[in-house]
């Protein structure tokens, strides 16, 4: 039975390297014959920080998410109704325990994928600490409005816990190559 086509969850926290992650998985399942498409979490939000000029540090309002919500739903549905039959797509986002929403997110691709006759595999990015840390306030996060706060981001962390999916592929990207992580999950899928 073919895995193919996939939907791909890359989860972990900030500057986990889900996004950096996912690039190379796309090249790399383009390589192997199997047409994939990079949705990041930042091209979802990205409409909605763009108008209300996110810099990366300030606090967002809450409401900021029932609008990002909305771009969710509207991508899926277009790549439930539209996109080619073949295609499979990496997703990017950070999960919270004991948020609603995240549950619901993980849920969400699993159907996408169930709908698509796909296979859905969700891959939990850890990253050490400092290392990780040390990633939040990179220049290429700035260009794609991402949280940049090293602060912030470990408040965050120590104060709330990162959400495994059930059944995921866990990668510590502290020192591996993001071409070597996407021949992991592609191997995964073989």
């Amino acid at each position: 039975m073919s895995r193919w086509p996939a939907l791909i969850h890359l989860t972990g926290p900030p500057a986990a390297g889900k996004r950096t992650v996912a690039v190379a998985l796309v090249e790399e399942a383009e390589r192997r014959g199997h047409p994939m498409v990079l949705v990041d979490n930042h091209l979802i939000a990205r409409p909605i920080f763009t108008v209300i000029g996110t810099d990366g540090v300030a606090t967002l309002p809450r409401e900021v998410w029932t609008h990002v919500g909305a771009v969710r739903r509207a991508v899926l549905a277009a790549i439930e109704e539209l996109s080619p039959e073949g295609w499979s797509f990496a997703f990017t986002n950070y999960l919270l325990e004991d948020e609603p929403a995240s549950e619901r997110g993980v849920q969400g691709l699993r159907d996408l994928a169930s709908a698509r006759g796909g296979t859905y595999l969700p891959v939990a990015l850890t990253c050490d600490i400092e290392v990780l840390i040390g990633r939040v306030p990179n220049e290429d996060r700035r260009e794609h409005q991402k949280w940049i706060d090293a602060d912030a981001v470990r408040a965050d962390l120590e104060r709330r816990r990162v959400l495994v999916p059930d059944g995921a592929l866990l990668l510590d990207t502290t020192s591996r190559s993001p071409a070597e992580s996407a021949a992991l999950i592609l191997d995964a899928l073989a």
